[in-house]
């Protein structure tokens, strides 16, 4: 929904309440010891993942933009 623009604004506001949820639980590499290998693997889906959610964010802030179907429900 978010790739097309239907209910955008809605579905992005979805998927940052999910993601950080999961983000958080699944990539938890302050909890691993600093010499585990696996900690660096950890650290970098966490902060992946961050990002994607922080352009999530922006979509929920901006809109969708001019070519979403949203946008060409509106009538004027």
């Amino acid at each position: 929904m978010v790739a097309v623009g239907f209910k955008a604004k809605w579905s992005a506001g979805f998927l940052v309440l999910v993601l950080s949820i999961f983000n958080v639980f699944a990539n938890n590499w302050w909890s691993v010891h600093s010499a585990h290998p696996q900690r660096d693997f950890l650290k970098y889906d966490f902060f992946q993942t961050l990002s994607i959610v922080g352009g999530l964010i922006l979509l929920v802030n901006m809109g969708p933009g001019g070519l979403s179907v949203d946008e060409k429900k509106k009538t004027y």
